[in-house]
């Protein structure tokens, strides 16, 4: 009786407290230290970053766009900030707004991976699919080994209707993939047998 005591008050803190029941101890710890850090002080830029990924993976994503908004307050050459804030962004459906964020940071750190991820993606909620495949392709050439970019890519070509360049772009994840990669392989080869070719 007493584990389906702890399982029911499990499901009422899912209900009411969501955020509370999947509070990643290290992403508390974390608030609470750049807290601590920022009383003291406030003018560092890298605090508040770090504070906002901290609320932003807690899923509160309103604290997470204060800190990333007063990160580049503080320091407006901070491409991390940028990027911190686009994610808040498209937690809003603001994808004009992450294309903004996201750009900026591509112009202060031309080889930043995330930056592309985020606003490739943005690009396909926007219904860019050209853009999307562009970003992707100009990541690829930074990083080859990005399978982000070819699943990213591979969506993309996919809505497009381009189903054998979609699979091809989806093998590639298959070719390069490591076995820490096992997720990114098992959807790969999902997205390949749904689009009915062959592994």
């Amino acid at each position: 009786m007493k584990k389906y005591i702890g399982l029911w008050s499990f499901i009422f803190a899912l209900l009411v407290f969501p955020a509370i029941a999947f509070a990643n101890p290290t992403d508390v710890k974390t608030i609470e230290e750049q807290t601590e850090f920022i009383n003291a002080n406030p003018d560092n830029a890298i605090a508040y970053f770090k504070r906002g990924d901290a609320y932003y993976d807690e899923g509160n994503y309103k604290l997470a766009m204060d800190d990333a908004n007063t990160a580049i307050e503080k320091k407006n050459t901070y491409a991390a900030a940028y990027v911190l804030r686009a994610y808040c962004y498209g937690q809003e459906k603001n994808y004009e707004a992450v294309i903004i964020d996201t750009t900026k940071a591509i112009e202060l750190q031309p080889e930043y991976r995330l930056a592309y991820v985020r606003r490739a993606t943005a690009y396909i909620s926007m219904r860019k699919y050209d853009l999307s495949i562009a970003d992707c392709d100009k990541l690829l050439e930074i990083d080859p080994t990005k399978l982000t970019a070819y699943y990213i890519k591979g969506l993309s070509l996919e809505i497009m209707g381009k189903n054998d360049e979609a699979i091809d772009s989806y093998k590639k994840i298959l070719e390069l993939g490591k076995s820490t990669d096992a997720k990114s392989i098992v959807d790969a080869k999902n997205r390949i047998i749904m689009l009915g070719g062959t592994i």
